[in-house]
């Protein structure tokens, strides 16, 4: 998957409230904040920006603009959100599967039937799985890194 921002991208339009924070909009792509961590929605993709943004210019930073026309930043999730499904790059490639025994065990039963992601590279020896329920969003995420103790597990508590 190759993402291209329009040649406006970066420039300031209208400000339109979101229920999780304040969207902004940028020709066809949104940036919204997260978390406190901005993510971009460009057309069916959403990228987690981490330090790609300049927040005293409210833009993306050039070297984060150039990685997204470049391919090389990989988007966190691609919609529709089907079976089979896969995005991402060579160092994060992500893709829609049934979840292994027990790794989502954690979850409460009424998100049984979320949507499993999951990335079996990571960097090197990472394995991110993720559940995003329709009408939710996010409701679960498990990371663990092979071989360390690197190892984290995130749910929804309450909506």
């Amino acid at each position: 998957m190759r993402a291209v921002l329009p040649s406006s991208a970066g420039r300031p339009g209208r400000e339109a409230p979101h229920r999780h924070g304040l969207v902004q909009r940028y020709s066809r792509s949104y940036l919204i904040a997260h978390n406190r961590e901005p993510y971009l929605v460009h057309g069916n993709c959403v990228y987690v920006i981490d330090q790609g943004w300049d927040s005293q210019r409210q833009q993306l930073r050039p070297e984060y603009r150039k990685y997204l026309i470049e391919g090389t930043v990989s988007p966190d999730f691609c919609f529709p959100l089907q079976m089979g499904r896969e995005w991402g790059n060579n160092d994060i490639p992500w893709r829609v599967e049934p979840a292994r025994d027990n790794v989502g065990s954690f979850l409460p039963s009424e998100y049984s039937g979320a949507i499993h992601i999951f990335s079996g590279h990571f960097g090197s020896g990472g394995w991110e799985d993720v559940w995003f329920q329709k009408g939710v969003g996010v409701v679960g995420e498990h990371y663990i890194h092979n071989g360390t103790y690197d190892e984290y597990t995130k749910r929804l508590v309450s909506r």
